[in-house]
């Protein structure tokens, strides 16, 4: 067979190899593009929805006045409000969050920014709803922090200190006196069912630490009736 039998073959397998690569490079580069676009979805659904930390807030009146700040300010769309944090849509500027910042301020409240502010004001938070309930305030309060913020007990009680000056442990003690003062003073149950509420193991128990965080007795606190607002714990 002569060479110039072989040129016809040659080409068409020459050109058939092209084909194979613009069409393998196309498709690469809708992949390409495909992925693009995915990580763009991916990312515009991660800024959309902004979370703020917010220090003092500590109760549903707290809940409504952050609230109503927020909404006070245009810039910010609010979407949810909880204890601790507001979530608004987007990505605010920093302007804004400076001004919502000064407006919280004026009313006892401020933006957290430092993580271990976010941590502690967590920590509050959880321990705040723990305390508000019988048996929340007789759980075990490490394992419960340790799975809400994925961090060991011991590096959360590290940080807490760092930032309160005091242990995770002596605050949630705090939180659990005020809400004996509080029952003490809606004079609805005895003090044994109180005890019980509050996670105490006897009136006597009870009485004693009480006793030892106020100055007073839980009777004398019922004649006289003072509480600490929960921001000031």
């Amino acid at each position: 067979m002569c060479q110039n039998e072989l040129r016809p073959k040659s080409f068409v397998s020459n050109f058939w190899g092209a084909v194979q690569k613009l069409k393998n490079a196309y498709f690469f580069s809708v992949h390409l593009n495909l992925q693009k676009i995915l990580l763009n979805l991916h990312l515009v659904d991660v800024i959309k929805d902004m979370k703020i930390r917010i220090k003092n807030m500590v109760c549903r009146h707290c809940v409504a006045k952050v609230a109503e700040i927020t909404s006070g300010i245009p810039e910010l769309n609010l979407l949810g409000v909880e204890l601790g944090a507001v979530t608004v849509e987007g990505s605010p500027a920093d302007d804004v969050i400076d001004r919502f910042d000064n407006e919280l301020r004026k009313e006892g409240f401020e933006v957290i920014h430092s993580r271990e502010e976010t941590i502690v004001s967590e920590i509050k938070s959880k321990l705040i709803e723990l305390s508000r309930n019988s048996e929340g305030s007789r759980a075990d309060t490490a394992s419960i922090l340790e799975d809400f913020l994925h961090m060991s007990y011991r590096n959360l009680s590290r940080i807490f200190a760092s930032v309160e000056g005091r242990t995770i442990e002596n605050y949630f003690t705090a939180l659990r006196i005020e809400r004996i003062k509080e029952l003490l003073l809606d004079g609805q149950m005895p003090l044994g069912e109180i005890a019980f509420i509050t996670g105490f193991s006897s009136v006597p128990h009870l009485s004693t630490r009480f006793k030892q965080a106020t100055g007073m007795t839980p009777t004398q606190f019922k004649e006289m009736g003072i509480r600490k607002p929960l921001a000031e714990i």
